[in-house]
């Protein structure tokens, strides 16, 4: 029997699901965005300033590369 493979998309987190998986709060998130730690990018919007995202393997990657995880 083969196995059904999909390919995965990768998971866009909010400011508050990534603030939680590292515990920290939401400020923070945006600190880290804001001072380039951490890369995310604004859905769209009529008004230009949709709501945060942050790619999953992105904050994997910056919780690696900062001690979070081992």
């Amino acid at each position: 029997m083969t196995a059904n493979l999909k390919h995965r998309r990768p998971r866009a987190l909010r400011i508050v699901e990534a603030a939680e998986r590292i515990g920290t709060s939401p400020r923070s998130i945006k600190r880290y965005i804001a001072r380039g730690y951490l890369t995310a990018w604004r859905l769209p919007s009529p008004s230009g300033r949709g709501h945060l995202r942050i790619d999953e393997s992105e904050l994997a990657r910056f919780m690696v590369e900062n001690g979070w995880v081992k």
